[in-house]
């Protein structure tokens, strides 16, 4: 028995509490092993951590339960001393939690979103001093030992949940410890800021490019940088403890006392970097010197709780379960940024990279992921130095580095030198000097970066508006050198992924291949062709990968594109040269859970064959049919869906805007004033009817059944005129503000007509949805009417024209094809088309017809047109549809085309909204 003197303190009681536990577990067969909790026990101020910690085993990896202690004079009913010990336990991810005085014990057990009392042992009432706890001692000992019973017999019907040690440090103790401080540190960032508008700045342009990717998490940039830096400080400390048993420089970070400031922990991981490296892991980021007082005495306290588990002593394969779930915790904290999918990783690395010898790089690396998918395929085949010798991880952000460095170290590796580095993706070149420290020694090594075998990116989703000005000015040079090697401009609003492949020409070696990740959008959208066009001179363009089964990147609305390209050699000629066009029918999810299946898709890919039916759908097509398709104004997007037969009706369409003039309808904004509700009293000079959506459309022949002020006189006209409906209807306006406090006769100004002036001198006889979703028609104005900005009108050239056959040709099924094929998903499901798209169209030629089939094709349309309009999967399989939209194919000679053309039309439909 341990002699402790009345004058004792609470930590003395707690080291006691400890020892009898211990002595316990020594003598029983338990799955409580042992209790500690020594080093991180203090009384001076809150605390993280249980004062006690109960283990299953010896080199305390696996938690069982925190006690939170007092002594006597701390009643056991007290709220604090309650609600501080469920703190503790939340913060470990465990279940439950004991709360002891000497004289009470309760057990608490999280069930069903509460806190309850399990058990409660009140032995000692007798025990109700410091003095009785030492008199006492063997009757709270006999009372410590039937709770750990109890608790050992919760622990096996599972009542009690335990954690590992990997899940304790990464997932629950970083999450918490972000959620509880990110405010105060984000406060303190932005009073930093008003003293210092360096920071300020700072700050705002890092979110510029960052905030997108935190649209699901944070929206103050202060709170979210907040959270990168305590990030950025737990996972160097993380690090230097998993690392210390390996590498002898880093057992410094022992000697971080709960006290030390903030710019001798900075030095003391300089010096550590100085001796073995991962630089990326330690070095100090913007800012992070001004953590406040108590986030930095959270970052301290898991300091010390990972120093009391003997981390270094743990066996190899935990430690490597610690750090790649630092890794994914990580992500999962800053959970707005577009990580890629692991599975996702595997698959793009694995049909890219055909040559595990040569040089293999992730451009852009981000936290890692396609960087460690590259590196195990090349490890599985070669000797894990010459994988790493020639893996190459870069990102123009210094912050995902250091999750990028931990991914892709293992516990084999850490004395050698991992090629990681910070460098824009649009600047990278040939023989740039890349300096790594070798951990082994401490000296510089000094790379030139090779030529590459492979490259795979998941490629920033950064619009041009939002790239900084040096990235703007390296984009304009690229565009410049395009233009001039191919002839082709690319767009100069582009997304920055359509500008990086022209720089990575460079750094691949001949035959080198490419394979990306992108956003979508620019497979709908001409100057989305320019980028096609423009590839197709540098690379050959192998494979394109879309998803058929919902979303790749779930916490974001974009839809993504996987290109595998293969530079060309700069004779050859790719006349012959196929394409082909993937869907994915395997959700990620799916993918992730069944091996066999991703390796079909894999091995399929890599020979380029069809996959299992049930895997995926392939579309191939030569450079020539590619070319012939993409002429007929179809979208590049379209190519997925099987849609070579277009090349058969060349000569019988002809371009929409050969017989209609398309427009957009008016474009003002403020609808409150320039579309009155009833009752409004104007005069009904000023009031003509306009059709303002067509979401109250339900057949395909309407008027137009809305008002639409317009008036083009002065006020001082309609006061002459005594016109006061209009005039006061204007008068209500022009003292009214808009929602960032501008006047309304400021924001609608605009030349040649008045603030409250609408133009209405474009009259539709057809008209069109702006992004439909599922149904899809033209729409007849009984009379040419007006349509506001959400619709698309089309007025035909020739007045005298059959505006009768028209209507039914818009509405056959190759119309409707070619709505659905110049477009783009977009991630909300609906489809991406406007004016130009739509100017774009073919049309059956009304021309090749003659009288009697005219006739026969508006009789036959007359069905459609007198009933309901309806979805587009419901519409082609009634029965009036099928034997209007076969017979009008018939006429044109296509009756044999009419099966394909619906299948890829609803092949098309159902991706995107699957999807």
């Amino acid at each position: 028995m341990i002699d402790i003197t009345v004058n004792s303190n609470e930590r003395s009681w707690a080291i006691n509490l400890i020892s009898s536990i211990n002595r316990f577990a020594d003598k029983n067969d338990l799955i409580v092993n042992n209790a500690g909790g020594e080093s991180t026990i203090s009384t001076g101020k809150q605390r993280m951590f249980p004062d006690l910690i109960l283990y299953a085993d010896s080199e305390q990896t696996i938690f069982l339960q925190g006690w939170e202690l007092k002594m006597p004079d701390t009643l056991i009913t007290d709220d604090t001393f309650i609600k501080d010990a469920q703190r503790k336990a939340m913060n470990l991810g465990l279940n439950s939690t004991v709360i002891w005085n000497f004289t009470s014990a309760v057990l608490y057990v999280f069930e069903s979103g509460n806190w309850i009392v399990k058990k409660s042992w009140n032995d000692n009432s007798h025990i109700q001093s410091r003095k009785d706890v030492i008199e006492y001692q063997k009757d709270w000992e006999l009372t410590l030992e039937k709770i750990i019973l109890q608790v050992n017999e919760f622990l096996i019907t599972g009542e009690i949940i335990s954690q590992k040690i990997d899940k304790v440090v990464t997932d629950s103790l970083m999450a918490n410890i972000i959620e509880n401080c990110k405010g105060n540190l984000g406060k303190k960032i932005k009073t930093e800021s008003r003293n210092n508008r360096v920071v300020e700045a700072y700050v705002l342009h890092w979110w510029e490019s960052a905030k997108i990717e935190y649209s699901n998490d944070e929206q103050d940039p202060y709170i979210a940088y907040s959270k990168m830096l305590i990030l950025n400080w737990l996972n160097k400390f993380l690090f230097a403890h998993l690392i210390k048993a390996y590498q002898t420089s880093a057992r410094i970070v022992d000697n971080v006392s709960e006290d030390e400031e903030i710019d001798s922990v900075i030095e003391i991981f300089e010096e550590i970097t100085d001796k073995c490296d991962f630089y990326n892991i330690f070095c100090k980021i913007e800012y992070s010197e001004l953590i406040d007082s108590y986030t930095w005495g959270e970052i301290l306290e898991y300091n010390s709780l990972l120093k009391s588990m003997k981390i270094d002593e743990i066996d190899q394969t935990l430690i490597q379960d610690i750090l790649e779930n630092s890794v994914a915790s990580s992500k999962r904290i800053i959970r707005g940024q577009f990580t890629t999918p692991k599975v996702l990783a595997e698959i793009l690395c694995n049909i890219t990279m055909l040559d595990t010898e040569k040089d293999f790089m992730d451009c852009c690396c981000g936290t890692g992921t396609i960087a460690k998918a590259g590196l195990n395929i090349k490890t599985d085949r070669n000797s894990v130095e010459h994988a790493l010798s020639t893996t190459w991880a870069s990102d123009k952000d210094s912050f995902p580095l250091q999750l990028a460095t931990i991914a892709l170290s293992t516990i084999d590796t850490i004395n050698l030198p991992l090629l990681v580095f910070n460098r824009n993706a649009l600047d990278l070149k040939e023989n740039d000097e890349i300096n790594i420290t070798d951990p082994s020694s401490g000296k510089i090594l000094r790379f030139e970066l090779p030529k590459m075998g492979t490259i795979c990116s998941n490629l920033p989703f950064i619009s041009f508006e939002r790239m900084d000005s040096e990235d703007k000015k390296i984009a304009n040079g690229i565009i410049e050198k395009v233009k001039k090697e191919t002839g082709i401009t690319l767009s100069r609003r582009g997304d920055i992924y359509t500008y990086i492949p022209f720089t990575l020409h460079d750094l691949l070696l001949e035959n080198g291949r490419l394979g990306l990740i992108t956003s979508n959008s620019w497979l709908g959208t001409a100057s989305g062709k320019l980028f096609y066009n423009a590839l197709k001179e540098y690379y050959k363009i192998n494979q394109l990968h879309i998803s058929g089964n919902k979303k790749w990147f779930d916490n974001a609305d974009v839809i993504t594109v996987v290109m595998i390209l293969e530079k060309k050699k700069n004779d050859s000629i790719d006349i012959n040269n196929s394409t082909s066009f993937y869907i994915w029918k395997k959700s990620i999810e799916e993918l992730t859970k069944n091996k066999d299946l991703k390796d079909n898709l894999i091995q399929s890919s890599i020979l380029d064959i069809s996959p299992r039916e049930e895997v995926a759908d392939r579309s191939t097509y030569t450079k020539n049919e590619v070319d012939e398709i993409l002429n007929l104004n179809v979208s590049i997007n379209s190519l997925f869906h099987n849609n070579k037969w277009l090349t058969e009706i060349q000569n019988k369409i002809i371009p929409i805007t050969d017989i209609f003039s398309v427009f957009r309808g008016s474009r003002r904004g403020w609808d409150a004033l320039f579309y009155p509700q009833e009752n409004h009293g104007i005069e009904s000079v000023y009031i003509k009817k306009v059709l303002k959506n067509a979401r109250g459309v339900n057949s395909l022949e309407t008027i137009a059944y809305d008002d639409v002020f317009c008036c083009s006189l002065t006020k001082e006209e309609l006061e002459i005129k005594k016109h006061n409906g209009a005039l006061s209807w204007i008068n209500k306006f022009e003292n009214e503000v808009n929602g960032v406090g501008r006047p309304l006769p400021e924001v609608l100004r605009m030349n040649g007509v008045h603030w409250y002036e609408i133009k209405t001198n474009e009259m539709a006889d057809f008209f069109t949805m702006m992004n439909p979703d599922k149904r899809f028609f033209f729409g007849k104005f009984k009379d040419r009417s007006f349509i506001n900005q959400r619709l698309i009108g089309l007025r035909a050239k020739q007045n005298e024209m059959d505006k009768e056959l028209l209507h039914a040709i818009l509405n056959s099924i190759l119309s409707i094809y070619y709505i659905e094929a110049i477009g783009f998903g977009r991630g909300l499901g609906v489809l991406d088309i406007n004016k130009d798209s739509i100017s774009s169209m073919h049309i059956l030629n009304p021309d090749i017809l003659n009288d009697t089939q005219k006739e026969q094709i508006k009789t036959k349309f007359k069905s459609i047109l007198n009933r309901n309009i309806y979805d587009y999967e419901i519409e082609l399989d009634m029965d009036d549809r099928a034997d209007f939209d076969k017979y009008v194919l018939e006429c044109y000679g296509l009756s044999g085309l009419y099966s394909f053309i619906k299948s890829s039309f609803l092949s098309m439909h159902k991706l995107r909204r699957n999807v």
